[in-house]
């Protein structure tokens, strides 16, 4: 007895054909054991030292400031966000990419209980004025999943926050 509304198939080859075009082939990075210098420390150059110590290099980081992550790209705050734009797609999925990368990192650190202050809760991002605004509203343009971009009015984000106004 068959459904009439399932989808079947029969598996004619059992083994699949290698790939053969040498750019389909997978190559793993190779690295010579190096030693590679780092200027800057915040989190893309922890990222950056964090991939390179893990494919074998010796990596030196290079701080004007007295501990790491001090400017954060003058950041402040420490925030971990992706710089959204908008005035290019690319940029947008370049920067959507490294925020998940980063993340990925970051979660791998606090698998390897390595100790460091955060707390995931996200940033509010503020129309302080025209400009920044029709900025605000050409980026809820872009489809992007909520849990990146959400377009609040005030009500709503003070709700979300707990900071009135």
């Amino acid at each position: 007895m068959q459904k009439t509304e399932c989808l079947s198939g029969l598996k004619i080859q059992s083994k699949s054909t290698a790939l053969s075009t040498p750019w389909y082939l997978a190559q793993p990075a190779k690295m010579e054991k190096q030693d590679v210098a780092i200027i800057g420390g915040g989190i893309a150059s922890l990222c950056a030292a964090i991939s390179l110590v893990k494919r074998g290099a010796k990596v030196t980081i290079y701080c004007e400031d007295d501990a790491l992550a001090l400017n954060a790209s003058g950041n402040k705050q420490g925030a971990f966000y992706p710089q959204l734009s908008d005035d290019n797609a690319l940029t947008v999925d370049f920067y959507l990419h490294a925020f998940s990368y980063g993340r990925q990192l970051l979660d791998w650190a606090i698998a390897q209980n390595i100790a460091f202050e955060h707390e995931f809760c996200g940033v509010a991002l503020c129309a302080y004025n025209e400009k920044s605004a029709v900025k605000l509203a050409k980026i809820s343009q872009l489809g992007l999943p909520s849990e990146i971009f959400q377009m609040l009015n005030v009500e709503q984000l003070s709700e979300k926050s707990g900071i009135t106004t």
